[in-house]
Order: C-alpha cells, then sequence, then structure tokens
C-alpha cells in the first residue's frame, strides 16, 4: 500500500499532526507507529489527490511524504519518507478524473470522447455538448426507472443505481472539462474534480489509482 500526504517544512500535516519519516518494523501484536498511522488515516492514494485536497495554499514551504507499507512472513514493514513535490496543474487533474471515471465507465461514447480529449485532439465545446447530452440521456432513463420503481414501493435496482452513480460522476467531469476551457482554474473547479474523486475507491481500487496518477504526471 502506499500513501502520499502534504506537510509543512517541521513536517506537520494542514491539521497539526507532526509526522517523522524512517523506517519502521510492527511484529504480531505492535502498536501502529504514530506517523504511519496518520497518513494510513489521513493520506492519500496519489501525489494529484493529496495536492487537491490539501485544504490549504500550495507553496514552495511544503513537501511531500510517501508512505510504503507491506508485509512479509506475518510482520508489518514500513517506510514515511519525503519524495518530489510535483507541480500538478488543471490539466493533470481534469486527465486523471477523466481516465478514473473511464476506468469504471462502460460507455462508448464516454471512452471515445475521452481518448480525443486526453490525446489533446478533441478539445471542441461541440463535442463536450454532444457527450453531455448522451450522459443527460441515460441520466433522465435512469431517473424514469427510479420513479416507477419507487411508485411500486420498490428500491432502484442495484445495478441501475451504481450505473446512475457512475453517470453522474461523468457529468461532474464534463462540467471540469467545460469550466477548463474557460480559463476557471479556480476553487470551484477543483471542487467539481473532488467530486469526481469522492469515494471512487469503491469502484476503483488503490493501486490502479495509484498507476493512472503515475501516467498522467509521466505523460506531462
Amino acid at each position: 500500500m502506499k500513501k502520499f500526504i502534504l506537510v509543512d517544512k517541521q513536517g506537520n500535516t494542514s491539521d497539526q499532526q507532526h509526522i517523522e519519516t524512517g523506517k519502521f518494523h510492527m511484529k504480531d501484536g505492535d502498536a501502529v507507529n504514530k506517523s504511519v498511522a496518520i497518513i494510513m488515516n489521513s493520506g492519500d492514494n496519489s501525489p494529484i489527490l493529496a495536492v487537491l485536497n490539501y485544504p490549504d495554499t500550495i507553496d514552495d514551504g511544503l513537501k511531500m511524504f510517501l508512505l510504503h507499507v507491506w508485509n512479509l512472513d506475518n510482520e508489518g514493514y514500513s517506510i514515511v519518507k519525503e519524495v518530489e513535490l510535483p507541480t500538478i496543474t488543471a490539466e493533470h487533474k481534469l486527465t486523471f478524473a477523466i481516465k478514473a471515471v473511464g476506468a469504471i465507465y462502460d460507455f462508448p461514447a464516454y471512452k471515445k470522447w475521452a481518448d480525443g480529449w486526453v490525446s489533446g485532439s478533441d478539445h471542441s465545446m461541440d463535442s463536450l455538448k454532444i457527450i453531455t447530452s448522451k450522459v443527460e440521456d441515460e441520466i433522465k432513463e435512469l431517473d424514469n426507472i427510479q420513479k416507477i420503481s419507487y411508485s411500486m414501493g420498490l428500491d432502484l435496482d442495484e445495478k441501475d443505481g451504481v450505473k446512475k452513480a457512475q453517470f453522474e460522476r461523468a457529468r461532474v467531469v464534463f462540467h471540469a472539462a467545460a469550466l477548463s476551457q474557460n480559463s476557471l482554474e479556480d476553487k470551484y473547479f477543483n471542487t467539481k474534480i473532488a467530486q469526481v474523486f469522492n469515494g471512487i475507491e469503491e469502484f476503483v481500487d488503490s493501486e490502479s489509482l495509484i498507476n493512472m496518477s503515475d501516467d498522467v504526471l509521466q505523460a506531462a
């Protein structure tokens, strides 16, 4: 498992929890090291998410710590170390969001739009409007199914519920894409990106998120 967190020059998190770097070995029954526990509870699954979720201003005084945890012969090993704090742009955030939703979203029209956007071959508002309209139609259809189910005293089928949640997550991606075209890389844009990733671990495992994040940063 890997997790990332931002700290100030003194090694304190945004809520003033102090983290020490080092190597830690935990045998069965041992208490978890405090620094390891803090990052496990408050860290994020990628550098991009760590930057995105940091509540204060990103400045030159910040550092990024990486926690790597693994087990060997029923014993736990952890490393907390400083890693380079990458420059995370609006493009990084949006590309990561598009890829993450694409990983959970079995909708060919979305994948076609996403490929065009990420490759840079199609950032047109016309294409964005077309895919947005298609997704809105899907959401409306699922809303109607939900209304019928409720009228019969039934809950929405679980598969339809998951599908609707995925379409709604894609809708937020489109909002963020439109904002990026209007040069509105502000708190509202960041809020939209954060909404995309809220609870996404339910659909995408942490290792996949880390790999996607690495791919986005390496491609920049």
